[in-house]
């Protein structure tokens, strides 16, 4: 609204000066464009504000779901899946054999698991 009037203000004052003493042209035009840059000017002070974000709750509930590694997780295929199972599957067959060997197993290590 300030904008508005800063805009009609200036106009106005231009326009009265022209009517009344004959304003050339060429100065119409440039109180014109310093009217514009005046108003942009005033329109960005908003931006040197310093406020606090807003508090969103979608993103605590997000948190306090898993967050961004159960929203990465969901990007993971079967394939993905099962071929992780099936080398934990070794690296648990390898520890039992490692025990077998431990513990003195005389047949191959991987009869006793």
């Amino acid at each position: 609204m300030v904008n508005v009037a800063i805009a009609l203000l200036m106009n106005a004052a231009v326009m009265a000066v022209a009517a009344l003493h004959g304003l050339p042209l060429w100065l119409s035009v440039v109180m014109d464009n310093g009217t514009l840059l005046v108003v942009l000017a005033n329109s960005l002070w908003p931006l040197c504000w310093r406020v606090a974000p807003a508090a969103d709750p979608a993103a605590a509930r997000a948190e306090a779901s898993g967050g961004r590694e159960r929203f990465l997780a969901r990007g993971r295929s079967d394939s993905d899946v099962l071929r992780r199972l099936e080398e934990l599957r070794r690296e648990s067959r390898a520890e039992a054999a490692r025990g077998a060997v431990k513990h003195g197993c005389q047949r191959s290590a991987t009869c006793c698991v």
